[in-house]
């Protein structure tokens, strides 16, 4: 019989696991468009693929896959905001700046979902969380600061901060909708809704650029695979094992092995301001899960 630590050990395993394999997905972009990948082609074949992936372990696993038709204009909205416009306005900031900096504005949208929270609910945000964003309010200017003094792009930075709006949008919505059925379901209707979405926007377009060469669609193959797909059933798996708290905080290696990397790969200069600025985000974030953790 598996005893409870091996469960727990094998949920973290799950959840690390996940986490670096999303954290991959701006490194397979920045790749893809260093090979001309068009980018509504990319996503159509992205979510299209991650969607089959999804779908296929759903079915295998007899997950209640029917859902009334009532919800399915809320999947719809999920995959407008996370799919539609945070990914697009973060693919758009990567093509810009360089994906540490384009990352680093990103992860500032769990303090935004705190604001946000409070805003809607009326909720006091309590010492934890007020910590928290200052921290994370530090830490974005000294990013910001750091972007402007190295001449990175105006346009690229608003549209990484976009991303993390509409991402939040996409957290406080998802949290009232995803509550009705098992998350991999949701996971499938809004991925297939994502895939829809991208495939339309081609067929009005007129034009569908393929991947040119064995590079982009590997490029292409592994954001669809490697960084949605397998994240997703990998996230899924381990929350079955682990508190959710726990979940929040493990996925915070996320940005940093995606900043690593892109230093690693595409050697990126990082510099001592915008790492301080990073440190502080990664130190809002773990001060935010952490209080959250304790409180259940």
């Amino acid at each position: 019989m598996t005893s409870r630590r091996d469960l727990h050990l094998r949920g973290t395993l799950l959840v690390v696991a996940s986490a670096l394999g999303f954290g991959t997905i701006a490194l397979f972009a920045k790749f893809a468009f260093m090979q001309q990948a068009d980018l509504a082609t990319m996503l159509a074949l992205r979510f299209s693929g991650a969607g089959l992936v999804v779908w296929s372990v759903a079915l295998a696993r007899r997950q209640p896959l029917r859902v009334p038709l009532s919800e399915l204009p809320g999947f719809a909205l999920l995959a407008l905001l996370q799919y539609g416009i945070a990914t697009v306005c973060f693919f758009s900031a990567i093509r810009l700046l360089d994906i540490s900096l384009a990352t680093m504005l990103l992860y500032t949208y769990p303090l935004m979902v705190a604001a946000g929270e409070r805003t809607l609910t009326g909720k006091p945000l309590g010492g934890a969380k007020v910590a928290a964003l200052a921290l994370a309010s530090a830490g974005l200017a000294l990013i910001l600061h750091s972007g402007l003094q190295h001449a990175a792009s105006e346009a690229g930075m608003a549209l990484a901060l976009g991303s993390a709006v509409a991402y939040s949008a996409y957290i406080l919505y998802g949290n009232r909708v995803s509550q009705r059925r098992p998350p991999l379901v949701s996971s499938a209707w809004v991925l297939l809704f994502a895939g829809t979405g991208y495939w339309l926007w081609l067929g009005l377009r007129g034009a569908v650029v393929w991947p040119a060469g064995a590079a982009a669609w590997g490029a292409v193959t592994g954001m669809a695979v490697i960084a949605t797909a397998l994240p997703l059933v990998s996230l899924f798996a381990g929350m079955q094992l682990i508190e959710a708290s726990r979940v929040a905080i493990i996925s915070c290696v996320e940005p940093v092995f995606t900043v690593s990397a892109a230093a690693l790969l595409f050697h990126e200069s990082l510099g001592a301001s915008r790492l301080a600025g990073a440190f502080l985000v990664l130190a809002a974030i773990l001060v935010l899960q952490t209080a959250h953790a304790e409180s259940e």
